[in-house]
């Protein structure tokens, strides 16, 4: 006769409650214990999903109402798993969503079959549409790999400047270009304070930029040499009209700093202008780290060494260096 599940408590149809209670079993889990503070990523992967349950759900625009997260529907789990949190704009129409990429797909769904199979052994459903079969194959080696642009778009990204651009039509060109031949990080750029800013003497119209990253690697200077360098002498010139005042280089026009926000939605734009350019289909949720590969696997087909594009870089070392990207090496591309 199979045993009854236990009714369950009350306190855990609450969803914090409900993952609280999920993370205590992993804590004490002898074969694969999973502490608070690793659990954090997961924790930030359920609020979307219930932010997500509230805003956006197929089960919502039928009822009026945002589901209990213990009566959700396959069609919300498979629109979560296609589209994954989309921003507000995306969900209301004013633009066409992008499909998250496989590897993020399924870390999401993990975590959420997870969960969930812990709620219907307390009880709180009778199953949960999380399934194997939902969250399909593991992704291939190549789709967890790091991305990089699509064929042509590096170079798109040159001519889609505009002829004549306003102050923060300055200021997205430098970033840009600041990428492309720099390959700087998100962080990089949104830290850069105009006292690291020289002109560099033996180059005229270009710039050598100091970078104090938190690891040794990334202390470094370094100096455009192409059109990033004019294109920072313009914005330089104009930074002060927009914004707050700032010892940051790069400001919004709101705020004295540039949110991690406003430079991913500054970089998608740009590459998916530039993809419209190359007649290529536009990569999901690009940002600074898909050019910053790019910028890598460009240096290394021309026959840079790694050890100098981890010099440049601010990269540890050449195993470093080459994660996530060699099966880019064997491209014909």
């Amino acid at each position: 006769m199979p045993t009854q599940k236990p009714p369950p408590t009350p306190d855990l149809m609450v969803p914090g409650a409900l993952f609280d209670d999920w993370l205590a079993d992993r804590e004490n889990d002898y074969h694969d214990p999973l502490s608070r503070e690793a659990a954090l990523p997961y924790s930030f992967i359920w609020k979307k999903w219930l932010d997500w349950l509230r805003d956006a759900s197929p089960s919502r625009s039928q009822s009026g109402l945002p589901p209990h997260f213990t009566q959700i529907s396959l069609a919300d789990a498979e629109a979560f798993l296609a589209y994954g949190p989309s921003p507000a704009s995306k969900r209301n129409a004013k633009s066409s969503a992008r499909r998250i990429s496989p590897v993020t797909r399924h870390r999401y769904g993990e975590l959420l079959s997870r969960v969930y199979a812990h709620a219907v052994m307390r009880g709180l459903m009778p199953d949960h549409p999380f399934t194997a079969e939902l969250l399909g194959p593991l992704p291939t080696e190549r789709e967890r790999g790091g991305q990089v642009l699509p064929p042509g778009v590096f170079e798109a990204l040159y001519q889609c400047m505009p002829a004549h651009p306003t102050p923060i039509e300055l200021r997205d060109g430098a970033i840009m270009l600041l990428l492309l031949e720099c390959g700087m990080t998100s962080a990089e750029l949104r830290a850069l304070e105009v006292a690291h800013v020289r002109k560099n003497r033996l180059h005229p119209g270009q710039f050598l930029l100091r970078l104090d990253g938190p690891r040794l690697a990334q202390r470094r200077e370094i100096s455009t040499s192409g059109p990033a360098g004019p294109a920072l002498q313009r914005w330089l010139a104009v930074r002060q009209t927009v914004g707050k005042p700032s010892a940051l280089v790069f400001t919004s026009t709101q705020l004295d700093s540039l949110s991690k926000a406003t430079l991913f939605a500054l970089v998608y734009h740009q590459v998916e202008a530039a993809c419209m350019a190359a007649a290529v289909p536009c990569p999901g949720h690009v940002g600074p780290g898909v050019i910053r590969n790019s910028v890598i696997v460009r240096r290394l087909r021309a026959g840079v060494s790694p050890m100098d594009i981890c010099k440049d870089l601010g990269i540890k070392d050449a195993k470093t260096l080459l994660r996530g990207l060699s099966h880019h090496l064997d491209d014909s591309r």
